[in-house]
This record gives C-alpha cells, structure tokens and sequence, in this order.
C-alpha cells in the first residue's frame, strides 16, 4: 500500500474525544518518519486510538528517558547504521568497540524502559552487507552477538520482532532503497513498512485488551497437503513432514491455551477418519468446535464466535482458499485472516511467525484450564434445560467462591484479566505486571482476586478488582472491576462486590466511589453499580459516577 493510500485512509478514521489514546514512541537510528502512518492505520482499523510519535534521531538513551511513560516503545535500531560508514572498517578492534558501546547504550535504554507495558526490539540482519567485504564473517558474528544479548533479556515487557529470519526467506533488496539511505537515512520503502506495521499489530492488540484468543483451521491444504476423499497418498507426498511441523506448532498453540477450531467444507466422516486412522501431532480431540460440513465458512465463523462466547475480533482463521479468505475479510472484518501461501517452506515461515507474535501473552493456569471450561459449560447449558426458575439452576450449581487479596493475588493472572477483559469491564483501565506489582506493595490499594468452581468443574481465577484507599478521610475508589463472561449470570459479580464492601467496611472506610466508563463492549455491566445500590453523582454519555454510603447498609 503507497503512502498516499495510507495518509487518506487514516484521515477517515474517526474515535470519540472519550476515548483514550495510546501513546507509541518510534525511536531510531535511521529515518522513520513514514513509518508512524503505516503504524498508526494498522492499529487505528483494529480499533487503537494510537498516537505515534518518532523520537530524535539517533538517540537512544536520551529517548528512553524522555518516552519513558508511554504505552509502547518500538526500538528500530538498524545494524546499517551503528556501524556507520562500515564498508570502510578494516580494523577488527574498533569494530569490536563499536558493539560494546551500543550494547551499553542499549542495556540501559531497556533498564529505563522496563516499567514501559510494551517494549518492542527489532533483532538485527546484516544482508545488506556486500558479502564480498573482507570482514563479513566479523560483522556476521557482531550481527549475532547483539541478537543473541536482545533474546537473553529476561524483562517481561520485550517483544522482539525477528526481521534476521524474515531476510533470510525474502529478498531484502525488495525491501530496501541504498539510494534513499544516503541521502535521507531512509532505508526501507513503503512496501516494508506495510509489512513492519502488520508485524507488529498483534502484541499491540494483545496488551490493550484485544488478545488473539482461538485458531479457526481449515483441513485440506492447510493442516496437511491433497484433499481428502480424493487423493489417497496424503501421509506419502514430499511435504507431508512440513505438514506436520505446522502441526506441532498448532498443536504449542493449544498447550499454551489458545483454541483450535476446524471450519473445513468436507465430509464430517471423512474428516473424522482421517484423524482417528493418521499418525498426526494433531488428534481431533484437540479442537473446541468442529464445523465440518458444505454451509458458508462466514456463517460458520459466527456460530463458532456465539458458541464459544467471545467476539470475532479474537479469531485468527487460516484457509489455503482466496476465495474463503476473500469473503472472510468482506464480511467479517474483525477477524485476522491468513491465507497458505502457495510456498510449503513460506507457509512455515509464516506460522512459526504467528506463534512467536503470540507468544507475548504469558500461559497462566486459567489458560490451561480453559479448553475443560468450554466442555463444562455444555453441561452446564444442558443441565439448565431441567429447570424454570433461574435461581434454582444456580443453586444446583453449588458454586463455591474463594477470595484472595493484596499478596496473595496472581500478579500475572490480575494483570491478564484487566488487558483481556472488556465485556464485564467497568472501566478496561489496562494494567502490566510491573503494575500490579506496585499495587500490590502499596498499603493505600486493595487488589482483591476470585477463583470459581461449581459442581461441573473449575473456571480458575476469573475476577481482579483494585480499590484506592483514603483511610484518613475514610473513602474509598473502585479503580477495577472485571470478571471472565464465563462466570456472568450465575450471582458471581454480585457475590464478589458485596465482598469487597464488607473487607473495605472492616478497615473503616464509610464512603465508596466507583464509575463507569462506557466502551465498545461493556454495555453490559452500564447498570451493574445501580443494582447494587449506589447513587449516581454524575452521568454523561461517556460515564457515570457513583457514591455508596457503607454506614446505611
């Protein structure tokens, strides 16, 4: 997409004054002031109002400290240019020199950064080196060194984006202009900034509560190579261990908690089958919901999306068809889209990328847990049928509520239910772990957390909430609220609520304040301080504010 494409298109994406912008520093040592467009319409159509700023050029520390309290950092720091003028380096120790020194500069850039939420690294290539040049090998081997120094940072907050591995499947020469370079220090064209901006959506997505959660998989051509029912040598054919790489990586997906679905138009039988008669890494038991059959893969999508109760902007779908990823980008617009490409060794590359771009949300027990919950609640909703009164169902559940705070909380689970959380969001504030980390060791916050289980299984932690405290003027502020739509409808939410009033009656606060702030999908919970009692005291079309008097209640 040109730039011109991109400035016109951004300009007709419009958010409210309400919502809040997420604030992203794009520092660097080459010139990337284009760059911020690409960036800031790929988020903007995901539903991010992101403000990109581009820092001083070749300045990474003094950058760090200056952006240091935005949402998101992207270090795009260019092997090229660190080694300024280095085809004409000869000697070994200065090159050696230069490494140390941007290696310090960079260690303590990520230091002052490390309270940032999101921290994005671009590892280093060096394909642009004339491989005729006498120290190759050296500037190879620097190459590596600063790629491996990126990968053993243990801070949380890293993603790196691994464009060595991209240049070595792509030609980086359609990528970059040497021209540009020396006369603007612009280096990349449009065309790789495009590509770049799509990169580095899915972490972006994944910290600001718009996680990829499930895998929508077609069968023929995409889990393994032929069409089944027609061609009889599948397990036989060249790239049948390929296939099964593939696999394995669906297969890591799944381990870490994402769900896989199929969405094949194929015979149910067949399928079936196949999958019970072939040595595979994947077993049909490893998929959520199997929509095999001849119906339309959109409507599919959208009763795999109801079924499974979460919105369609948490499903990737891969499909080897145009046609299917054609009509899937038309009328599903919130679902990312990845088609097969036609190369066996480019469909790796590509799904080894896609797990590493997830690999950013850490695997918590409720994520291990989660495939059994979707198996229990079919129960649950089958169990639901004998009965016509509400109460009654819930009261057959035996739900059993355990209640943790401050210490005792999972600092990685209360952060993940505030990033992932948005229907029963009172507020979708967005916490990191360094966050709750620092809630968690201030005296004046109460960090409360639920786990829930009922005679049908366990839900596993599916509750944060976070309660500024004034003790000397005896008030408090409910900052968070947020619950798993697993455990809605059951009195869970009310249940936790009156819990933590009746804690927070016990350290002498009298008055509670707490708000809600619309968003694009809570309107669920915009009466959930109303039923429970606390007055408005001020009401826009953007929020409400609350007081409860704890003394009358």
């Amino acid at each position: 997409m040109k730039l011109e494409n991109i400035l016109e298109l951004n300009q007709k994406i419009r958010f409210p004054k309400s919502k809040k912008k997420i604030k992203i520093a794009l520092i660097s040592n080459i010139t990337v002031s284009i760059f911020k467009y690409f960036i800031e319409y790929n988020l903007k159509k995901k539903g991010l109002n992101v403000e990109v700023h581009v820092g001083e050029y070749n300045n990474l520390i003094q950058n760090a400290y200056k952006y240091k309290t935005f949402d998101i950092i992207v270090i795009f720091y260019e092997f090229i240019n660190i080694y300024e003028n280095f085809e004409k380096i000869k000697d070994v120790k200065n090159l050696i020199k230069i490494k140390k020194n941007f290696l310090k500069d960079l260690n303590l850039s990520l230091k002052i950064l490390k309270d940032c939420p999101l921290t994005i690294v671009n590892d280093f290539n060096h394909f642009y080196i004339n491989p005729k040049n006498k120290l190759i090998d050296k500037f190879i081997k620097a190459s590596n060194n600063l790629n491996q120094f990126i990968l053993n940072k243990k801070n949380t907050n890293i993603h790196i984006v691994k464009l060595n591995n991209f240049f070595k499947n792509f030609d980086i020469n359609k990528f970059i202009n040497k021209k540009n370079y020396q006369y603007s220090k612009t280096l990349y064209n449009s065309r790789f900034m495009q590509t770049y901006a799509e990169k580095i959506t899915l972490p972006i997505l994944s910290i600001n509560g718009k996680p990829k959660k499930a895998l929508i998989l077609d069968c023929d051509n995409t889990l393994w190579s032929g069409i089944i029912g027609e061609d009889s040598n599948i397990s036989k054919k060249k790239s049948w261990k390929l296939f099964q790489k593939v696999q394995k990586i669906y297969k890591n997906l799944k381990n870490k908690g994402f769900i896989l679905c199929l969405c094949s138009k194929n015979n149910f039988k067949d399928v079936s089958n196949f999958f019970n008669t072939t040595k595979m890494p994947l077993k049909f038991k490893d998929f959520t919901i199997k929509k095999i059959n001849w119906n339309n893969k959109v409507n599919n999508i959208k009763e795999i999306s109801k079924e499974l109760n979460i919105g369609l902007d948490s499903f990737i779908f891969i499909d080897d068809s145009s046609f299917e990823i054609g009509s899937v980008k038309k009328y599903l617009k919130n679902v990312d889209c990845i088609q097969v490409p036609k190369e066996d060794k480019d469909y790796l590359f590509e799904i080894e990328n896609l797990e590493h771009d997830l690999s950013l949300l850490k695997q918590t027990r409720e994520d291990k847990i989660r495939m059994k919950s979707y198996a229990q609640e079919r129960k649950r909703i089958s169990s639901k049928d004998n009965f016509k009164d509400i109460n009654e169902y819930i009261k057959s559940l035996n739900i059993k509520i355990n209640y943790k705070n401050n210490n005792k909380i999972s600092i990685q689970r209360a952060s993940q239910i505030s990033q992932r959380t948005n229907q029963f969001n009172l507020t979708t504030i967005r916490y990191s772990e360094n966050d709750i980390r620092k809630f968690v060791q201030n005296k004046n916050i109460l960090i409360t957390e639920i786990s829930v289980k009922d005679k049908h299984g366990e839900y596993g932690i599916t509750g944060s909430s976070i309660v500024f405290l004034n003790k000397k003027d005896k008030t408090a502020s409910i900052d968070t609220f947020a619950l798993s739509c697993r455990v809605l409808g059951r009195n869970v939410e009310n249940e936790y609520l009156s819990w933590i009033l009746k804690e927070l009656k016990k350290i002498g606060i009298d008055k509670v304040y707490s708000e809600y702030v619309k968003s694009q999908k809570n309107d669920l919970v915009k009466n959930f301080y109303d039923l429970n009692k606390f007055k408005v005291i001020l009401s826009n079309s953007t929020k409400r504010k609350y007081i409860l008097d704890l003394k009358k209640i």
